[in-house]
């Protein structure tokens, strides 16, 4: 099968020409192996829950802690016997068998392995028999193992200490903390997933233990990965002097060209050293600035919820003077809207109900959060003002009213849950009354979540349910491709 002259899928029932049955049986039940410890690694990684985390980290992989508990079986085992090497089997770049793993040590799972003291799976590396690795298996009708994990000695004995480790709060943190940017990628990346779990408070504990010279070295650093350079700007902002502020204010006022993408934490490390006093660089760069890009724009104000929800360096009533700035900038002004709903702050009133009326095609979406404004106002007039609109647009109004309404249900039904929320919980729209959300970097849209019926709008990323619903998807189609790429029946070649 062919399309558009790139991909080539040439499929046969039966093996193509000098591959003996025997050979193509076996490699056909190893691939379909593999597809099964596949598509158990994608529910794997489905089943586990949000977290709360540090504010400006984004959580991208499992950490290893995570792959042990959600597996059924954790083994560091001895590699016993390596598979052959390419071109050195029945059929030239495949493995003739699988490899074997002699048990050191079983870290869960001793009554499901029994007596067993040797595991046979497929492996595809190159290291020496002799060499250390942690096998994780799940037990479903038989044991399905994932990909063999090298461990070095230092990676043993992290693998080991962190089990007994509490399962949250400063000791753990601690000890990951020494890991940070780990000469071994693997324990360094582990590193960073746990504290990108981690909620800001534990962060904040761990003051006394973290190296400012280190983490600006860090940040400073264009090698160190951007993921890992946020952590690091979150870290500084506790840690940091006010003698740090001008490192931070030259990246501030440096516009290289291209996406900075840890402005947001940059930021908030920035008014975290300075507070009150650096809010007027952050304002004339990014809020006052005309010219400043949706995208800078946006991470300040995501900054300044930060600020006002999980630290007390600069108050609410100064950081509403900041957001009201925005209102000057009719295209952004929905950014804000929904926040100052939140903090009930009605002294805007009169400059949104004029936005409303001089709304045009490029700014008509601002409707809609200023409807919700008015719709949450406990002022008499705000009534008036909303009748008063529903002449001009009353198209907006209802579907103002049709969102808040429900909102309103859906807090209603989570209040039980609120208490629990963190900076991944991005799904909750601020502009609910009586939420007290904490605002995280990854709460694209969070204050215009009321557009989502509107013809123009601004993206907020999928709730928690279309998430799910997406990975489902997703895991869906890759498993249906793996199948009939790995395991179909009779495929002999995929050539480009």
């Amino acid at each position: 099968m062919e399309r558009g002259g790139g991909l080539l899928l040439r499929y046969s029932s039966t093996p193509g020409p000098g591959v003996h049955s025997c050979c193509w049986q076996k490699r056909m039940h190893f691939r379909k192996w593999i597809t099964a410890a596949l598509f158990v690694s994608c529910l794997v990684a489905l089943a586990t829950p949000p977290t709360a985390g540090c504010p400006f980290c984004k959580v991208r992989v499992q950490t290893l802690g995570e792959r042990m508990a959600l597996s059924d079986v954790a083994v560091m085992a001895k590699l016993a016997a390596a598979s052959a090497p390419a071109g050195h089997g029945q059929d030239a770049g495949q493995p003739d068998e699988q490899a074997t793993f002699s048990i050191l040590r079983v870290l869960k799972g001793e009554a499901i392995l029994g007596d067993v003291d040797e595991i046979t799976t497929y492996y595809f590396g190159e290291s020496q028999p002799g060499s250390t690795f942690l096998l994780l298996g799940t037990d479903e009708t038989q044991l399905i193992w994932a990909v063999p994990v090298p461990m070095s000695k230092r990676a043993k004995q992290y693998i080991e200490t962190s089990l007994e480790l509490p399962q949250e709060g400063r000791k753990r943190l601690a000890f990951f903390h020494d890991y940070l940017e780990d000469q071994e990628p693997l324990l360094a990346w582990d590193a960073y997933e746990e504290f990108g779990r981690a909620p800001y408070s534990v962060v904040e504990d761990l003051k006394s233990s973290m190296d400012r010279d280190r983490l600006l070295a860090w940040i400073q650093n264009p090698k160190v990965p951007t993921d890992r350079r946020r952590l690091y700007l979150t870290m500084l902002g506790v840690c940091g002097m006010s003698s740090d502020a001008p490192v931070l204010e030259k990246m501030l006022r440096t516009d290289g060209g291209e996406p900075r993408t840890t402005l947001d934490a940059m930021i908030a490390c920035y008014l975290k050293l300075k507070g009150p006093d650096g809010l007027p660089l952050v304002e004339d760069l990014f809020l006052k600035n005309q010219d400043a890009e949706f995208a800078d724009s946006y991470a300040a104000v995501t900054a300044l919820r930060f600020m006002e929800g999980q630290t007390d360096a600069i108050s609410r009533d100064r950081i509403i003077e900041s957001f009201h700035l925005m209102l000057d900038r009719p295209e952004l002004a929905d950014l804000v809207v929904a926040d100052l709903a939140r903090w009930e702050d009605w002294s805007v009133m009169p400059q949104l109900v004029e936005l409303f009326k001089n709304a045009d095609d490029d700014t008509s979406w601002l409707r809609q959060p200023i409807a919700r404004y008015l719709m949450q106002c406990p002022l008499p007039e705000a009534q008036q003002h909303l009748e008063e609109l529903r002449k001009i647009d009353a198209e907006a109004i209802e579907q103002a009213s049709s969102v808040q309404a429900l909102l309103a249900g859906r807090a209603r039904g989570s209040d039980a849950n609120t208490d629990q929320r963190g900076a991944s919980d991005v799904d909750q729209d601020p502009a609910v009354e009586g939420e007290q959300n904490e605002p995280a970097a990854d709460e694209q849209g969070e204050g215009t979540a009321a557009q989502s019926v509107e013809t123009k709008e601004r993206s907020k990323p999928p709730n928690a349910l279309s998430l799910l619903g997406i990975m489902l998807l997703t895991c869906a189609i890759l498993f249906g491709v793996m199948w009939l790429v790995l395991g179909g029946p009779g495929m002999r070649r995929i050539s480009f």
